[in-house]
């Protein structure tokens, strides 16, 4: 996992997302869209988020922060690629469960019918790239694995054989 972070962090995305690609979980699924992102494939880093988060949509639970940013990263990424009909699905899903808390307003202008070229849009869009996903990656390597009583095979496990 840190080695894939390490090469999607160095532009070698196809190497970091290969790397992966006989392990399954949440947290590699993370890093997927993290590295995704990281090398600005938008399209496949929104889809890979929107993917993560399933069906939380239908949930009766508010959404924590790290969901709310993670979910507004996936509608710039639509966005930024052009796709109307990603963003159009994800405010569907997404509109109530983000409205309210963090991110919510940003949330609306992103996934609303807004010039993409907007100042608020590129506000938006500068304030998500800022965070640093790498430090906040091995912060919860950190918590997980370290201080926490689980070990790596614990949360990223090889895919079954399909063969």
């Amino acid at each position: 996992m840190v080695e894939a972070v390490a090469l999607g962090e160095t532009g070698r995305a196809d190497v970091a997302l290969d790397l992966l690609r006989s392990y399954v979980g949440a947290d590699v699924d993370r890093v997927r869209a993290d590295v995704l992102w990281k090398n600005e494939e938008w399209q496949k880093a929104a889809e890979q988020i929107e993917r993560m988060y399933g069906d939380t949509w239908s949930g009766s639970e508010p959404l924590p922060d790290s969901e709310r940013f993670d979910l507004l990263r996936a509608a710039i990424g639509y966005a930024l690629a052009d796709d109307r009909l990603g963003l159009e699905r994800l405010r569907t899903k997404f509109a109530a469960p983000m409205a309210g808390g963090a991110y919510s307003h940003a949330f609306d202008v992103v996934t609303g019918p807004v010039d993409g070229q907007g100042v608020e849009f590129q506000s938006i869009v500068a304030e998500a790239g800022a965070v640093d996903r790498l430090e906040a990656f091995l912060e919860e390597y950190r918590k997980l694995y370290v201080d926490g009583d689980v070990g790596p095979s614990a949360a990223a496990t090889p895919a079954p054989n399909k063969g």
